[in-house]
């Protein structure tokens, strides 16, 4: 298959590498609470987003409130998390 740009791919998107602002302090509360989030999401590109954080071992938070915005993405809540 050929994509927009003209290159060939395989029609799963992958993340290769995340980078966090502020990865010493809240890595892994940030990175439960982005997976909580993106597994719960529709989007095509959020499966790509779960199956990285999986391999970084994160795990599901509960969450209030998820609502999906087309077009302009999700909401949610959760306790303790800023």
């Amino acid at each position: 298959i050929l994509d927009k740009t003209g290159t060939i791919t395989e029609g799963k998107p992958v993340v290769t590498d995340m980078f966090w602002l502020d990865a010493d302090t809240s890595f892994n509360q940030h990175k439960d609470l982005l997976y909580s989030i993106e597994v719960q999401s529709e989007h095509p590109l959020a499966q790509a987003i779960v199956d990285r954080l999986k391999e970084n071992k994160a795990q599901s938070i509960t969450l209030e409130g998820f609502e999906s915005i087309t077009g302009k993405g999700v909401e949610a809540r959760s306790k303790g998390i800023s």
